[in-house]
């Protein structure tokens, strides 16, 4: 049997320190087959769930009855920086060269430098680089536009195995084709400018105004602007008349 005397003071003594409620709960007595006394699990009592209902509710209503915080000037000021996209990465501009057609023409010609005057003058070339030999006597390269397309020049080279020019070989096997607007204007231009007319402009069976001149130093040019829509059937019939002529 558990000693009664000992349960009482137990008891009492946790009376004395937490509260004689407190301590019914904390304390009670085994059966008679054990040997002493165990601690049961705390149960809150009547009175400390009505307070801690009402602490809640008291909370509740504080925290319903409060305005929202407004940001300060700097959170928001990030919040914005945060929203804000990201400016896109600068990329470097393509070089000169990856603008360039596939094919580029390249002219050997006996004088570079007059020839570039020449280009200029008979069909409104914009110079886009000159590089010279350190003698200054001749150009090594030089890349102009033409009625915006790039075509490339050099002085002869021929201790360094280039070519010559056509006009000093006597004749050339390329001939140089400008698509213009107007090809009376142009062609007029470059004959005024030197060049020599080799085919005479006339309206052509194909459909465009056509006509063939031979710059000073012995390129040959083509010049030519649209005039109408030829359909291949048509254009068959033509050239067997214009060839039987």
């Amino acid at each position: 049997m558990v000693d009664e005397a000992a349960i009482r003071f137990l008891g009492n003594e946790a009376a004395a320190s937490t509260g004689p409620d407190d301590a019914r709960q904390r304390f009670r007595a085994c059966a008679d087959n054990r040997s002493g006394l165990e601690f049961a699990t705390p149960q809150p009592s009547t009175g400390d769930i009505s307070m801690a209902r009402k602490s809640k509710a008291k909370a509740a209503k504080k925290s319903a009855g409060r305005k929202p915080a407004r940001p300060t000037p700097k959170k928001a000021a990030k919040k914005a920086v945060r929203k804000t996209a990201r400016p896109a990465s600068k990329r470097t501009a393509p070089r000169a060269a990856s603008a360039q057609q596939s094919v580029t023409p390249y002219l050997v010609v006996s004088s570079g430098e007059h020839a570039i005057a020449f280009y200029k003058k008979a069909f409104g070339a914009e110079e886009l680089y000159r590089m010279p030999t350190p003698d200054g006597q001749r150009i090594m390269h030089a890349s102009l536009k033409i009625n915006g397309s790039c075509v490339m020049l050099a002085d002869e080279f021929p201790e360094h195995g280039g070519n010559r020019g056509p006009d000093m070989v006597g004749s050339t096997t390329v001939s140089i084709h400008l698509q213009v607007p107007n090809a009376d204007k142009a062609f007029s231009q470059a004959v005024a400018a030197g060049a020599t007319v080799i085919m005479p402009l006339a309206d052509m069976f194909w459909g465009d105004r056509f006509g063939k001149l031979r710059d000073p130093f012995g390129h040959e040019w083509s010049i030519a602007h649209h005039v109408r829509d030829v359909s291949p059937a048509e254009m068959k019939e033509a050239a067997k008349k214009a060839f039987s002529s």
